[in-house]
């Protein structure tokens, strides 16, 4: 394992993003090994519960200076695993204290990620962020641009990404082994999100809602349900939205199975096949519901490979981290009618599908994505 001192990670960390060579060296947050107390990172950790939780644990050998979260309960666990920690439930107060820490770990609901990032982003900090980056593309772009200039270590949460089967899979494709590949086709087996009730019981969803409960329910006394909300309009409290990861169907707060998944999957054909922002998105679904996202559909992505060049107008985003998160926000949105063939350009139609079946065999190695060669 390769370590770097305090001195040595921030003179890296200007031209180097987390997610590559030293800094990748697990599948969580790899912020830095430490050898001693003055060479650790003091770290602030926004949201602490959950996946947050996960993740606080993975970069707690460094100095955990500050906590946040709106959730008090999940605040007080983290706090007593980390007694020197201060804490705090809104991350606008945290950064007010900004001089006292060099990097922050966002894990909060997918409508937040922006918010919380382009604070630490604008303060200077390192930053960590659960995927997907943002709510929509409109943020990614922004956070893009930030990151740009001020020019920190960042990396976003795909973990998988990290994973030896993945590198060797890109390895593989990289390399010719498998020969041309014109296609890739990419699914998962959870289907969560608007359906029937029979539906819901039979892909074992977590709740089923088909629409925006009219009644409210009693905010849990743990609970800042104002601070949750952050941005999103506001609506009364009910327990379709909380606790997690039922919040993630709701429009207002996520883009369903597409993004939460397809930020890991999609991540894969990006990688290996070097592919540019998409050209052209196609979606197919169920009529489109004005609050929740669909348990099933699909969306077909024509992108160009990198080396073909750039449409004038578009650019391509910089890392198959941030293009597999843009690339399927808001897709069950999104149609095109556009035709397959662009032109002479050299372009490979990737489809994306995320709907309920059996990939059993899939998990077990780690891989639900398939390469294709299309005559």
């Amino acid at each position: 394992m390769l370590r770097l001192n305090r001195r040595q990670f921030i003179s890296h960390a200007v031209t180097r993003s987390m997610s590559a060579s030293a800094l990748a060296l697990g599948v969580a947050p790899a912020l830095l090994r430490g050898q001693n107390l003055n060479n650790k990172l003091n770290i602030a950790v926004i949201a602490a519960g959950g996946r947050g939780g996960s993740n606080l644990e993975s970069v707690s050998s460094e100095n955990i200076v500050a906590l946040c979260d709106v959730n008090a309960r999940n605040l007080a666990a983290a706090s007593a695993k980390h007694p020197q920690a201060w804490k705090c439930s809104d991350f606008r107060k945290l950064f007010e204290r900004a001089k006292d820490f060099d990097a922050v770990v966002v894990s909060t609901c997918e409508h937040t990620h922006a918010f919380a990032t382009m604070l630490a982003l604008h303060h200077g900090k390192h930053v960590y962020c659960e995927k997907p980056l943002t709510h929509n593309i409109w943020e990614a772009r922004r956070i893009r641009e930030a990151a740009a200039k001020a020019k920190v270590a960042t990396q976003m949460g795909i973990q998988i990404h990290a994973t030896e089967n993945y590198r060797q899979v890109v390895e593989l494709v990289q390399s010719g082994a498998i020969g041309p590949v014109s296609e890739a086709h990419v699914w998962v087996s959870r289907a969560w999100g608007w359906q029937s009730e029979a539906d819901a019981k039979r892909h074992q969803d977590i709740v089923w809602v088909v629409e925006r409960p009219a009644d409210s329910q009693p905010i849990p006394e743990f609970l800042d349900w104002d601070l949750w909300l952050g941005p999103a309009p506001e609506r009364p409290f009910h327990s379709v939205y909380f606790p997690g990861p039922k919040w993630y169907r709701w429009w207002d707060f996520g883009n369903g199975t597409m993004s939460d998944l397809g930020s890991h999957w999609n991540d894969l054909p990006f990688w290996a096949l070097k592919l540019q922002a998409p050209l052209t998105v196609e979606a197919n679904g169920p009529p489109p519901h004005p609050e929740i996202a669909p348990a099933s559909m699909s969306a077909r992505t024509v992108a160009a490979q990198s080396g073909c060049g750039a449409l004038p107008g578009r650019y391509p985003l910089p890392t198959a981290a941030q293009s597999s998160g843009a690339a399927c926000h808001r897709a069950s949105r999104a149609s095109s009618s556009a035709p397959r063939s662009m032109s002479s350009r050299t372009t490979l139609p990737f489809q994306a599908k995320s709907m309920f079946g059996s990939s059993t065999q899939a998990r077990r190695y780690g891989l639900n994505c398939r390469f294709a060669y299309v005559r």
